[in-house]
């Protein structure tokens, strides 16, 4: 017979996939939504890949919060300052992996905004 998914599978779907997903989801759409596709501004594409990332950082943090709040039963009773620096903290490990992705669409938005640059030149 099929094995289900047992309690521990579940929670570290909840508690690893999902969150990475969901950061690799903001990575990947909020370029897309920031940044119009008849943009040829490389200087404005620095400034949302920039948005994205501090986003994405602290989409990441509060990520951490939440997890940690479910399954602990609270944050504790830290100051909310020194809460909100270690979970960014924490949240830059996450970095390690949403950051190559982020680099990814970096260097696809750029790569089409030099062929309408280009198609561009050709049209005169």
């Amino acid at each position: 017979m099929g094995r289900g998914l047992g309690k521990g599978q579940m929670a570290s779907f909840s508690t690893l996939i999902l969150p990475i997903a969901t950061l690799c989801g903001v990575v990947i759409l909020l370029p897309w939504l920031l940044l119009p596709r008849s943009s040829t501004s490389h200087r404005r594409l620095a400034g949302v890949i920039l948005a994205t990332a501090l986003t994405t950082w602290s989409s990441g943090a509060l990520i951490l919060a939440l997890l940690h709040a479910s399954l602990n039963g609270g944050l504790g009773a830290s100051a909310p300052l020194d809460l909100a620096l270690q979970y960014l903290a924490r949240s830059t490990l996450f970095a390690m992996l949403w950051g190559s992705l982020l680099a990814l669409v970096w260097l696809i938005r750029a790569q089409e905004m030099n062929r309408r640059v280009g198609l561009k030149m050709v049209e005169g």
